[in-house]
């Protein structure tokens, strides 16, 4: 009996141990990719399916293209703009795990739709569906950040999801016109600093291990004149 129990509790260590070195390689990973996102988040591609026929840009309402949906009053905002059956599923999510569950699979519903029409010549009606993917992300960022504790598995699923939405949306980068790149750019911020998030609440409760690029930039100062 007591040889089995060593046996269980040296297998558990092992187990522990491969989850550890999962989640630093996956820390190791990202923060390899985050100066080459950082590099090319600025830059818009070429789309030669849509060079002829290229809609006029629509105005930045926010401050660069990577500006992202920060504040309680935007998100609130854009999400009375989620139809009736996604405000229902949110306000009857039972408990963290649940809600989470429901914002996976809201925003993969949102994001499919936006890959769908991306392929279509006009690319009409993107717009709307971005928007509402940025939105249910940073609830659900806020959401964890207020109601889920450290180290739940309900942010490894969340960062899990978020990992291949981002490619999603990068490939959704590439294929419409500049017309809809300023809510691309926010949907990845947005998804890359809650992904972040989910990360360093995995793995250091919650401590900010992994860094937004962004923050470690010098900022410009607007009252110094170029000499």
């Amino acid at each position: 009996m007591v040889a089995t129990l060593i046996n269980f509790q040296k297998l558990v260590m092992k187990l522990w141990q491969c989850k550890s070195i999962f989640l630093i390689l996956t820390l190791l990973t990202i923060q390899m990719e985050a100066p080459a996102l950082a590099t090319t988040s600025g830059r818009r591609p070429v789309n030669n399916h849509r060079r002829f026929n290229q809609e006029p840009s629509r105005p930045r309402t926010v401050a660069g293209a990577n500006a992202e949906m920060q504040s309680p009053e935007a998100i609130d905002e854009a999400l009375k703009k989620l139809t009736a059956e996604e405000q229902a599923a949110l306000n009857r999510s039972g408990n963290p795990r649940d809600r989470v569950r429901t914002y996976i699979r809201l925003s993969e519903a949102r994001l499919k739709n936006a890959h769908a029409i991306a392929g279509q010549e006009t690319a009409a009606g993107i717009d709307e569906q971005l928007e509402a993917y940025t939105a249910l992300i940073a609830d659900a960022g806020r959401f964890t950040a207020a109601s889920v504790p450290p180290r739940d598995k309900a942010y490894k699923a969340l960062e899990q999801t978020l990992r291949e939405q981002i490619r999603v949306l990068e490939g959704i980068r590439r294929d419409v016109s500049a017309a809809h790149i300023d809510l691309i750019e926010q949907a990845l911020a947005t998804a890359n600093r809650v992904r972040r998030q989910a990360l360093n609440a995995l793995l250091s409760d919650g401590k900010a291990l992994l860094k937004d690029p962004e923050s470690d930039r010098p900022k410009k100062d607007p009252e110094k004149q170029p000499e």
